[in-house]
């Protein structure tokens, strides 16, 4: 957002985070000859941004390194006033850094979640397999019981076919 009131300042003013305080700029013509953050109105060169035909690039002096604006106006900037506002990208940067921080993001809590239901899980997996092994142990003993049982009923079906062939052939039959 770009505002002129009497051709004579531009300045840069945030409206939230901490990215630069005040961008001073003078003209020469048709482009930029010094600009400043947070200096003196008028833009004298104080070091926190250079200067390069139309294209203004903040320095590490300041707290936003890296910006560039391009003046492409034919006008006395000594006097224009420029603010800016965080945009999407920071926003969001913002909301992503509070979804992931270690301690209270909400991917942590959910891990901490799905760690707390593993936890139970593995704990009701661990009962179930006792429980399984105390019936494969009762079913196993039950097995030994019933073949024991059948062995028996095998043995005594033997002996009294052969009590009964033997009281047929003492009758001569």
């Amino acid at each position: 957002e770009i505002t002129h009131t009497s051709n004579d300042s531009l300045s840069f003013t945030e409206l939230s985070g901490n990215v630069i305080a005040q961008l001073n700029v003078t003209d020469t013509g048709n482009s930029l000859s010094s600009a400043n953050v947070g200096g003196a109105a008028g833009g004298g060169g104080n070091g926190t941004a250079n200067v390069s035909g139309d294209t203004l690039t903040v320095t590490s002096a300041s707290g936003a390194e890296g910006l560039k604006l391009l003046y492409t106006g034919g006008v006395d900037v000594s006097s224009v006033t420029v603010n800016f506002t965080t945009g999407f990208a920071n926003n969001l940067f913002f909301e992503l850094d509070k979804m992931l921080d270690p301690t209270s993001g909400l991917i942590n809590a959910a891990l901490d979640t799905l760690s707390g239901q593993n936890t139970i899980s593995e704990g009701r997996v661990s009962d179930m397999l006792a429980r399984l092994e105390l019936q494969r142990q009762s079913l196993l003993a039950r097995f030994i019981r019933l073949e024991t049982v059948l062995a028996s009923a095998k043995n005594l079906q033997a002996s009294l076919a052969q009590s009964i062939d033997a009281m047929f052939a003492s009758q001569g039959r």
